[in-house]
């Protein structure tokens, strides 16, 4: 019989498939299918097709649906396409069928709006409508619809949604690239009259309404099947007409369950339950909760929230019972109502100044007096301030070499590293030596070349990655006549959308920093963040901008963006900096004399200052409250960031001394950053430095050796230690070096199977380094990259180090090329299990996106898809056991989420093969790795009549092993010990066994 076999070094666990039988899903009742109904029948299934002229009827969400709707003429039958007679073209609805606008279409799903840019300069929407016509009275439907776009190369998104007899009633704005979409389900009690439109505007993410690349796909089912708990997308309770009402109180059962299930009795229609001033019955048309009195927890009960949308006293505030934020303006509700200082919960901005309710009071403003706003109280406005002189208003526009300097993030030489641009307004024509003023701004090279580093009144451009220029527009504090807090509020945003890495703006106070933040490629919208320090006469403020982006790297492109810099003398009563510490103002008051100002004492005990003294400590952490300011922590919390070590221990000092004096900052839970919390590395096996990322300093974080099997304490003990190639750091323009190849596949003419020949159908570049210039035949390597082609026309197919780019069949010359990282294994001197590490993730965060994939001898064995946006990526590893002729090539394709097409393809792929194992080792789709030569039971058979035992397992020669055997997993019994091992593999047989154990394991003695 054969028994079951268990590998040495781990526990085995035998795998099991559990079923259980599903109850089958209630059918849906699909009364119409804008896809499925589809033709060029006008009114064919109650379908009809046609647009809305925005810009002729006046604008606005809703419309007439009956003037405001134009079905398209003609239809199928009807003739060949006119225009204005026929637009019907053979299969799909189209005002023009010439390369310009309108561009409105409409197909079984692909469609697209016309903006006011594009001829003749007005707005139309598509619109798919379906009359409700065949119903006989009136019937809860499930709209259910999905909108996407289709053409992920620009633009700035589309908007899609359901009206109802030219009613909103729902909608959702999809990114430029968003292949996917959304699918969303719309209620509705429908009439025999009704019209419902699923309509595609050119309305985008920037709010702006312009059409650029909106071609987007969508489609839309209605279906009579209603859920038990149906819940519109914002999620409120929808009620279907003619909800059973078994007890009559006036609410359907099905809401009562929700709450009881299975009791009608807590509630009733004239019932108030928990007490909050609204009946069930109100409570019920205002989809609030009848078991809370506060619904969206924003401090005011549901009676008082009379959702009138007209704020009349506190007990009539007139705001939405289920949303938080009534008006959306950053305030609760209950702030707006109950805070100080109050606003209109229903305005965005109250006083009408044209900054929101939330800025002011947040910034210490009053949202009720026009004449104190955000503008009102600055001292320094680096836009309006803008000028051609330097040191002007105390401004000057310079720019930081962090290539030359060092380029630390988080410090410079603010005299040495910064250097402040020659020149100036009437001082002659831009040379690009002593004046780089051009008349509008400040520019290091006007020509279109680099270096690209500029700033004018609000935009600005760094450089990158060689040399990194930061742009620095600088404010020199000596209209101060003593130290002053200060509110520096500043921004910065993406103007160049829609291609690039990003950017990073931040504050540094004399060239150390305050305050950062990456900013998105196409993020059009960025952030306004407010920094607060105690200022000097002497203090130099810098706002920068860097090409540094989301993926961590310098490069500069599309880097084109907008920032400005806000100097107030106004600061909110409780100020805290961008990542939630208190501030204290230097003249801040201490009413009391106990050395804690007024405003941290009322940050935690709002207006009383007995609570607190200097000398207390009312946490019981150890650290007075003195101390406790000082190290930014909680006077009434002993572990503030819940680390685990005490707010004591956590010194703040940036030196580890020891497990009471850490040197960590009691605020962040991972002072270092590098994923490792803080009382794990200092209580954890083994201790690393929690005051250093990287605790050798080998260039590896703590954690990134850690979950590699490496020691973070020792620097000659890394991730590439064992590593055995480095496609980064082996590259090179000679093909064969260290065993390396840089190549592509023919995808199209080669048969386009996802497995290729490894030899035949790998396509090596010609030429190399030192055998001339690129001439696109014999000689394709071009001064650090393989190219196909250097003329910007295609083949796109290229490799460096780390950038690569595919080439598509929409592309010429018309073939799909897979860019191809080659090691070939030779350097092996036998079969070797390995780790091959990879990554693939978007350089050019556009277009539809690309796929990695692993292939050892031509056979995938691991891949990834990742969408067009995706800069970050993945890093996998996959494990192979390999011979010396193997081939290892990692491939690079134009195949994105949803098609194959080259757009905006350029990427970064690298990979490591690594001899270094782990235990138990999985491959990504988590099944388990079995390294070669490793101790592996090949077979266990029993023979019940000779009572004798036979085990095979592969082994090695001069290895000596031993033979356990268990019946339960967890208590072993010795069974054989001192058996020598032979090369590749080994017998044992046991005898005298009346019964075979149910598990063995073999290890080495």
């Amino acid at each position: 019989m054969k028994v079951r076999t268990l590998l040495t070094a781990g526990v085995g666990l035998a795998l099991i498939s559990l079923g259980c039988l599903l109850q089958p899903s209630a059918r849906a009742e699909i009364i119409a299918d804008s896809k499925a109904e589809f033709s060029g029948i006008q009114g064919q299934g109650g379908w009809s097709n046609g647009y809305r002229n925005y810009t002729a009827d006046g604008g606005g969400d809703n419309y007439d649906p009956g003037a405001s709707y134009i079905e398209f003429p003609g239809g199928s039958g009807q003739g060949p396409w006119a225009a204005g007679a026929q637009l019907w073209n053979a299969t799909f609805w189209d005002m023009n069928t010439a390369a310009a606008g309108p561009w409105t279409e409409i197909r079984a799903e692909g469609l697209h709006p016309n903006g006011a840019n594009s001829a003749p300069r007005e707005e139309y929407w598509c619109i798919r409508r379906w009359s409700a016509t065949e119903l006989s009275a009136i019937t809860p439907v499930a709209i259910r619809y999905n909108v996407r776009k289709s053409n992920l190369g620009g633009g700035n998104g589309v908007t899609g949604g359901i009206w109802i007899n030219g009613e909103l009633k729902d909608s959702v704005v999809i990114a430029f690239n968003n292949g996917t979409g959304a699918t969303r389900t719309y209620y509705a009690n429908l009439s025999p009259t009704d019209v419902v439109d699923l309509a595609l505007t050119p309305a985008g993410t920037d709010g702006l309404r312009g059409d650029g690349a909106d071609g987007s796909a969508n489609w839309m089912t209605i279906d009579t099947t209603i859920p038990s708990i149906p819940r519109q997308p914002d999620g409120k309770l929808f009620i279907p007409a003619n909800s059973p009402d078994t007890d009559g109180d006036g609410l359907p059962d099905f809401y009562e369950n929700i709450f009881f299930p299975g009791d009608l009795s807590k509630l009733s229609g004239a019932g108030d339950y928990d007490a909050d001033g609204r009946t069930e019955s109100q409570e019920l048309a205002n989809s609030t909760d009848p078991t809370k009195s506060d619904t969206d927890s924003d401090g005011l009960t549901d009676g008082v929230e009379t959702n009138t949308g007209s704020y009349v006293s506190t007990a009539d505030t007139g705001t939405d019972p289920t949303r938080a934020d009534t008006d959306g303006d950053g305030r609760t509700d209950g702030e707006e109502v109950l805070g100080s200082p109050t606003s209109n919960p229903l305005m965005v901005d109250t006083d009408g100044d044209g900054d929101s309710d939330a800025a002011e009071a947040n910034s210490g403003h009053d949202p009720n007096d026009p004449a104190d706003n955000l503008l009102s109280s600055l001292i320094a406005n680096s836009a309006t301030e803008f000028s051609g002189v330097q040191g002007q208003d105390g401004w000057y526009y310079a720019y930081r070499n962090a290539s030359a300097d060092g380029g630390s993030l988080t410090t410079y030489d603010p005299v040495a590293n910064v250097t402040v641009l020659a020149g100036g307004d009437g001082q002659g024509a831009w040379d690009g030596t002593t004046q780089f003023w051009t008349g509008t701004q400040w520019d290091l090279q006007t020509a279109a070349a680099g270096p690209w580093s500029e700033l004018g009144r609000e935009n600005s451009h760094p450089n990158g990655p060689s040399p990194v220029h930061w742009t620095v527009r600088r404010w020199e504090a000596s209209e101060l006549s003593g130290v002053t807090p200060l509110a520096l509020r500043w921004h910065v945003r993406k103007a160049n959308l829609n291609c690039g890495n990003g950017v990073t703006g931040g504050i540094y106070v004399n060239g150390q920093l305050m305050d950062r933040a990456t900013i998105a490629f196409n993020n059009s919208a960025g952030v306004v963040r407010t920094v607060y320090i105690n200022a000097k006469p002497t203090d130099k403020v810098d706002l920068v901008l860097t090409p540094r982006g989301t993926d961590n790297l310098d490069t500069d492109g599309c880097d084109g963006s907008m920032h400005w810099l806000r100097i107030d003398t106004t600061l909110p009563a409780i100020p805290r900096q961008p990542d939630g510490s208190l501030f204290i103002p230097a003249t801040a008051n201490d009413s009391d004399g106990d050395g804690l100002a007024d405003s941290w004492e009322f940050a935690y005990a709002p207006g009383d200052l007995s609570v607190f003294t200097g000398t207390g400590d009312n946490d019981g952490d150890g650290l007075n409250n003195l101390g406790e300011v000082a190290r930014g922590s909680h006077p009434l919390k002993s572990d503030t960031d819940e680390d685990g070590l005490s707010d004591n221990a956590e010194t703040a000092t940036g030196k580890y001394v020891s497990t009471t004096d850490t040197g960590s900052d009691p605020t962040k839970p991972d002072t270092d950053g590098d994923g490792r919390g803080d009382f794990v590395e200092v209580n954890g096996t083994p201790q690393t430095n929690p005051n250093r990322a990287d605790s050798d300093g080998d260039g590896f974080s703590d954690t990134e050796e850690l979950a590699s099997g490496t020691n973070p304490n020792d620097s000659t003990d890394n991730i590439l230690t064992f590593v055995i190639a480095n496609s980064i750091a082996e590259f090179s323009g000679e093909q064969g070096k260290n065993g390396w190849f840089n190549g592509y596949r023919n995808y199209t003419t080669d048969g386009g199977e996802t497995d290729y020949n490894p030899t035949e159908q790998f396509i090596a570049y010609a030429g190399g380094e030192g055998l001339g210039p690129w001439d696109g035949v014999e000689q394709f390597w071009n001064s650090g990259s393989w190219d196909l082609d250097l003329q910007a026309r295609g083949p796109w197919t290229w490799q460096t180090s780390q950038g690569i780019h595919p080439n598509g069949v929409n592309s010429a010359p018309n073939q799909e090329h897979w860019a191809i990282r080659r090691w070939v294994a030779a350097e092996l001197a036998e079969e070797t299990p390995v780790a091959i590490i990879w990554q693939v993730r978007k350089d050019n965060a556009a277009g539809g996106g690309v796929t990695g994939s692993l292939h050892i001898n031509g056979v995938q064995v691991d891949h990834k898809t990742i969408p067009g946006g995706d800069s970050v990526g993945e890093v996998r590893r996959y494990y192979a056991n390999l011979l010396p002729t193997d081939i290892v090539d990692l491939a690079l394709t134009p195949q994105g989420p949803t098609d194959r097409n080259d757009g905006s393809d350029g990427s970064v792929t690298w990979f490591w093969v690594d001899t270094r194992i782990p235990a138990n080792p999985t491959q990504p789709d988590g099944t388990p790795f079995v390294p070669a030569n490793g101790l592996k039971i090949l077979s266990v058979e029993h023979d019940r009549a000779s009572g004798k035992t036979t085990l095979k397992w592969k082994s090695s020669a001069g290895k000596t092993y031993k033979i356990e055997g268990s019946g339960n997993l967890l208590e072993w019994t010795s069974v054989a010990t001192g058996i020598a091992g032979v090369a590749g593999e080994t017998s044992h047989v046991e005898s005298g066994q009346t019964a075979a154990f149910r598990f063995y394991r073999i290890a080495i003695e």
